[in-house]
């Protein structure tokens, strides 16, 4: 029977990081510099012992991925100061001896009422994720997974970023398997398993369905049709029994 030596340390690796994201949530506000957010969570890390996870990551330059409006995924940190109404995604990881973790939420600045779509869009993604959370379970196929995500978010007339998918996580930051937000059909023949530890993913808009680069922009993946983009993302840990979320804002 495959088992877990990473899972303890990923414990408290994802106790951790979901503190620093509920810290960062609360620092989310009109006037603030994305920037403030990076040096923040360098503080966290280097006074709970632990270190970064995303830094040096395929060059990557940072701690944080914070991604702006159409920028979905990956956006490394610049000078930028957030204005009401922007939809702000902060995807983080943290490295606790060799337990990895890896979550993401996505806010608008100051929930303003005027922006409705969007906060329904960050709603309906959560909700796909919460609802089908019963689905990861030692046996089930992935695909039924991504299948009931993917039917949630379109019921909700929004779309899937078809392009980018959640991922197992252990002894490296990107593991198999691929966890796909909709119906792959690849994933029919591939199962979640016992002891496995998964990110699961699901990353959306209001209209795209593919998430591409910008020649001169380095690191951020846009939403193809420039609209907004979201991303809710979960650590969880595959038991006997069902999930278990290690890491993640689950309200």
């Amino acid at each position: 029977m495959f088992t877990n030596p990473y899972l303890e340390n990923q414990r408290i690796a994802g106790k951790l990081l979901t503190q620093l994201l509920w810290e960062l949530r609360d620092k989310v506000l009109p006037g603030v510099n994305v920037l403030a957010l990076e040096a923040y969570a360098v503080q966290f890390l280097r006074m709970n012992n632990v270190i970064w996870a995303f830094k040096w990551q395929y060059d990557y330059p940072a701690n944080l991925c914070l991604s702006v409006n159409d920028s979905v995924v990956h956006g490394a940190p610049r000078d930028y100061v957030l204005q009401k109404g922007d939809v702000l995604k902060i995807d983080a990881g943290v490295k606790y001896y060799d337990g990895l973790a890896d979550a993401a939420f996505s806010i608008v600045v100051w929930w303003d009422k005027e922006n409705k779509q969007w906060a329904s869009l960050i709603q309906a993604t959560k909700e796909a994720l919460d609802l089908w959370l019963a689905y990861v379970k030692p046996g089930r196929s992935v695909y039924d997974f991504g299948f009931a995500v993917a039917e949630h978010v379109r019921n909700k007339w929004f779309s899937i970023i078809k392009n980018l998918t959640g991922h197992g996580i252990g002894e490296t930051l990107h593991e198999s398997p691929y966890v796909y937000n909709y119906g792959e059909p690849a994933a029919k023949k591939s199962f979640f398993q016992e002891w496995q530890v998964v990110c699961l993913e699901p990353i959306t808009a209001i209209k795209s369905t593919k998430a591409v680069e910008k020649y001169n922009v380095e690191h951020d993946l846009f939403c193809e049709k420039g609209d907004i983009g979201v991303q809710r993302e979960y650590m969880v840990y595959i038991g006997k029994n069902g999930p278990e979320v290690l890491a993640g804002l689950m309200e």
